[in-house]
């Protein structure tokens, strides 16, 4: 039997803020009081299973494909789906509490689509979902207290009015970024670069994040120390960098490596590539990072000298395309002081400068 009125989704609302709302609407009890009553467990609204949809659709005469759209569902694990993409646990969040304080201000008008109840919006669930549109403002993100907390409803993991007034007021402002705007538009289906559209969404995310970090602030900067608004204008420049795919990967790619050694002098690739050498080489999960590791990992097999043998970002080595000085040294028996006089004198088409030591194919 449907529970009458209808109490519908509101755009852009999660299921687990729909399923919040529905116990006061309908039983003026609490959302968790209501789901226990209606033998709904919450962490099958968290996880929208499917035993939890046709349940909630026959209560409410809501559509399941509508309910099973605004939530996030576990596909395996550590593997999450919203919609037609699939991506992992950092990308999904579950770990953190996030909303803009602004906006749940604006739900307590009586008189709104939530008739004053404060709404879970499903965008803010999304790590680079950084910035609210509607107010211009970054979004409020915290460590979750507790387990419980990955049951998102307003009314429990946000403040009061009177904080959210002081959050609200003390939110830096930001423009969405390019990165966040992609990554909203690819859950609605609609198409982007080609490059990133090729691969799963956490992947393209991290590679624009992870690019763009090294980019705007500094192929050595300390990653821990970014704002999430440094994170929204790293993601924003690492997405326009790859909207060329491959070659604009790759322009970016040396741009940092040459602003790395104006700053310093020596080095091989972690030098010349920082925080995105060490993601790919020394990377902790068993999150595979996509593309992007091969495109970076041709990129310095053409351009630095790398000892055949060794291994780089998971793979050996097995031909060497480039040489130092030293290299070529070690390798004929000349001296590097002759080696250098001689390129001087002779026409080699191939030779490049990274940091004070020559290189050449």
């Amino acid at each position: 039997m449907v529970m009458l009125p209808v109490l519908p989704l509101i755009e852009g609302e999660s299921t687990v803020s729909w399923c919040s709302r529905l116990g006061p609407f309908h039983a003026g009890l609490s959302g968790p009081d209501f789901l226990k009553l209606m033998q709904i467990s919450r962490q099958s609204v968290v996880d929208t299973t499917d035993d939890c949809i046709g349940r909630l659709a026959d209560l409410t005469g809501i559509a399941a494909d509508r309910i099973r759209a605004s939530g996030v569902q576990r596909v395996g694990e550590a593997r999450f789906k919203h919609r037609d993409e699939v991506f992992g646990m950092r990308f999904a969040l579950r770990t953190h509490t996030t909303f803009c304080p602004a906006c749940l201000l604006d739900d307590a008008d009586p008189s709104g689509p939530s008739a004053g109840r404060r709404v879970g919006r499903i965008g803010w669930m999304f790590s680079p979902v950084r910035t609210c549109p509607r107010h211009g403002l970054v979004l409020h993100r915290r460590p979750n207290r507790g387990f419980h907390e990955q049951f998102q409803d307003m009314t429990l993991v946000a403040p009061d009015d009177a904080a959210l007034q002081k959050l609200a007021g003390n939110a830096p402002s930001a423009n969405t970024s390019g990165l966040q705007s992609y990554v909203e538009r690819r859950f609605d289906g609609v198409s982007g670069p080609d490059w990133l559209d090729t691969q799963d969404v956490d992947q393209a995310t991290k590679a624009c994040e992870m690019l763009g970090a090294c980019l705007v602030f500094g192929a050595h900067t300390n990653l821990d120390t970014l704002s999430l608004r440094d994170w929204s204008e790293a993601g924003s420049a690492g997405f326009e960098a790859v909207r060329d795919g491959v070659d604009g990967l790759r322009k970016a790619l040396e741009e940092i490596s040459r602003v790395s050694f104006r700053q310093i002098s020596k080095g091989g690739p972690q030098a010349a590539l920082g925080r995105m050498y060490q993601w790919l080489q020394f990377k902790k999960s068993k999150t595979d990072p996509g593309p992007i590791r091969d495109v970076v990992r041709e990129f310095v097999l053409d351009t630095m000298p790398v000892d055949p043998g060794s291994t780089l970002f998971g793979t050996p080595v097995e031909t060497r395309r480039r040489h130092s000085l030293a290299s070529l040294s070690r390798s004929t028996g000349v001296h590097q002081a002759t080696l250098r006089r001689a390129l001087k004198l002779t026409d080699v088409s191939d030779v490049s400068t990274h940091g004070t030591d020559l290189m050449f194919s």
